[in-house]
């Protein structure tokens, strides 16, 4: 198993995340640096990828060229995103899962959580209903991270992910 940053950069400043005190530095991997190490890893026995980290993967404006590469090079791949961006993955159908962070049931308290304009929340749900339709074999998933801000959101998130075509919260 793989992890990679490929961006340190996030448009969002989630009040949870560990990554605030780093300063979120615009930084992104070297494109084809990475899809030469698909080959590598997975000749070494790596068998997966997930695109994560401490910033957002898919601001990486390659990111569907490295996905296709470690698809080619036999590697599952996966994502971990905030959705904002998620209709730019084109290479969706390739991967095994994508979970989306989304950490409250509301418009206001996601707002408030990520830090974010509020349009961010449709912007999301309308990501994930596109992507729902266009996943393939992809499972796709929705998360929280449980505070005491969004803890009352629940019920509402789950009933909003479960009609969005998530596969599952």
């Amino acid at each position: 198993y793989w992890e990679i940053t490929t961006s340190a950069a996030c448009p969002h400043r989630c009040t949870f995340c560990s990554t605030d005190a780093i300063g979120y530095p615009a930084i992104n991997m070297n494109e084809a640096a990475l899809v030469d190490r698909m080959d590598e890893a997975a000749a070494i026995g790596v068998r997966s990828v997930m695109f994560a980290g401490t910033g957002e993967p898919l601001l990486h404006k390659g990111i569907n060229r490295i996905v296709v590469a470690a698809v080619q090079a036999g590697l599952d791949c996966a994502f971990t995103t905030n959705g904002v961006l998620l209709n730019k993955l084109h290479a969706l159908s390739l991967c095994k899962w994508v979970k989306i962070s989304l950490n409250a049931g509301t418009r206001e308290s996601y707002s408030a959580i990520h830090r974010t304009d509020e349009k961010d929340w449709d912007r999301v749900w309308k990501n994930i209903e596109g992507a729902a339709a266009r996943k393939g074999a992809c499972t796709l998933g929705v998360q929280a991270v449980v505070l005491p801000e969004n803890y009352k959101d629940m019920a509402m998130l789950a009933s909003r992910a479960r009609f969005s075509g998530a596969d599952y919260l």
